[in-house]
């Protein structure tokens, strides 16, 4: 899910993008569940290797 600002410092770059992940929460929480989860599982099955 791609952030891009035109923050002049990076504080302001923080409080954008926790606005704008908060305005998407749902699109993230999509984001995580289609793509975190499996990419975390299929890493801890070869980390056991």
């Amino acid at each position: 899910m791609p952030f891009e600002t035109d923050a002049e410092d990076e504080a302001q770059a923080v409080d954008n993008m926790l606005a704008h992940f908060k305005e998407n929460k749902a699109a993230l929480e999509e984001f995580i569940k289609n793509d975190c989860i499996p990419s975390i599982i299929f890493e801890l099955i070869y980390a056991a290797d």
